[in-house]
């Protein structure tokens, strides 16, 4: 991780998410940040792979806040293509017999829809802790937590 960080930058960040395809760092100062294709969010996933655009990230995808009283992150997901944390899937349950018209209507094909839309759903928030892995589309996020001495 430090081959990868900019140790002074960090030391100004609470935590620290590491793109895992692009090894782009992404500091978090804020107590909210939002992940999508459009750039009002404060991670524009369009930009870190521009050549290959995932067609399966919403414009408002998901939010990552820190609570302050009980000193722990959490994600929430706004998708209709739900976000895999830990393996786990955060969104709505999905319609199956829509997968077929769904697919039809993208014509880029990503494996990342595929894996998202077969595993059950939880609609609530996901814990992040130290060493959690955030799949939003075709993108990974390795999380990183500074912690105070």
């Amino acid at each position: 991780f430090s081959s990868i960080t900019d140790l002074s930058q960090f030391r100004l960040s609470c935590a620290a998410l590491i793109h895992l395809h692009s090894q782009h760092v992404i500091y978090i100062r804020k107590h909210t940040i939002w992940f999508g294709s459009s750039s009002v969010n404060e991670v524009c996933l369009t930009t870190l792979t521009p050549s290959q655009p995932c067609p399966h990230i919403s414009e408002r995808h998901a939010c990552l806040y820190y609570d302050r009283k009980r000193n722990l992150f959490e994600l929430l997901n706004y998708s209709e293509y739900g976000t895999i944390v830990n393996n786990l899937r955060y969104g709505l349950e999905f319609d199956f017999n829509s997968l077929n018209s769904f697919e039809n209507e993208n014509q880029h094909q990503c494996l990342c829809v595929m894996k998202s839309f077969n595993q059950p759903a939880w609609d609530g928030p996901a814990p992040i802790e130290q060493g959690t892995v955030i799949e939003i589309g075709c993108h990974q996020f390795l999380f990183y937590r500074h912690i105070v001495r």
